[in-house]
């Protein structure tokens, strides 16, 4: 009989340190949860001060000055002579090389 009170001693001993682990783990989670929430505020606050710092500095004249002195500005893509207008067909076709009418990659298929 006293085999057996021990043994419930111990399991319960046991089965209360599990409990005050996961308890312990627990609180630890929502403390390094409440650390990271901070400094999201944090980051958030710098972000949208930065934001309005680069507001206040950016203005429709500011802007005109500073592509004015990058000179002429062209833009980034397909060079407007390489590509014709849109064929009847729905593809652009290119002006140099074979023409759309002999070249079987740009007639339309059946």
């Amino acid at each position: 009989m006293l085999a057996k009170i021990c043994f419930l001693i111990l399991c319960m001993g046991v089965v209360a340190c599990s409990v005050l682990g996961y308890r312990q783990t627990r609180l630890q989670t929502l403390h390094e949860l409440s650390d990271v929430q901070r400094r999201l505020m944090a980051h958030d606050r710098d972000l949208f001060r930065l934001r309005a710092e680069i507001a206040a500095q950016v203005t429709p004249a500011r802007i005109a000055k500073l592509a004015s002195r990058l000179g002429p500005l062209v833009s980034i893509g397909v060079d407007d002579e390489m590509v014709s207008p849109i064929s009847p067909s729905g593809r652009s076709t290119r002006l140099t090389g074979a023409t759309a009418e002999g070249d079987e990659r740009h007639s339309p298929r059946r």
